[in-house]
């Protein structure tokens, strides 16, 4: 059972996401079925050890979604899973960041080269 503050939490970013949210696609392995659902979307520069695995932007992006989101789909995005937006552009996943029964996820990305 939630708490008052995790309920709180869930609350706020519900409002925050439906005035800057960022719609996504949690691109699954067939034949499961895609799940598109909205994220805030932010961007941190890699650390002095990062290897830049791609040719694509050097920046990642960090998605933070509700934990909750994921509950018809049975399962949470996994490292090396992606995400696609709107525009097309893909984003691996690199690392996923969950604190026990909080309510927010999030999911540090590899930008990708834009779809063609």
């Amino acid at each position: 059972m939630p708490n008052a503050v995790h309920t709180q939490l869930a609350r706020g970013f519900t409002n925050a996401r439906r005035s800057a949210g960022t719609v996504v696609t949690w691109t699954r392995p067939d034949p499961l079925a895609d799940v598109g659902l909205t994220v805030i979307a932010s961007s941190e520069e890699p650390g002095p050890d990062t290897i830049d695995h791609n040719s694509g932007d050097d920046a990642l992006s960090v998605f933070s979604s509700l934990v909750s989101d994921f509950a018809a789909a049975g399962a949470l995005p996994e490292q090396g899973d992606s995400f696609t937006n709107e525009s097309g552009d893909s984003f691996r996943i690199e690392r996923v960041e969950r604190t026990p029964a909080h309510p927010i996820i999030h999911f540090h990305c590899a930008n990708a080269l834009a779809s063609d």
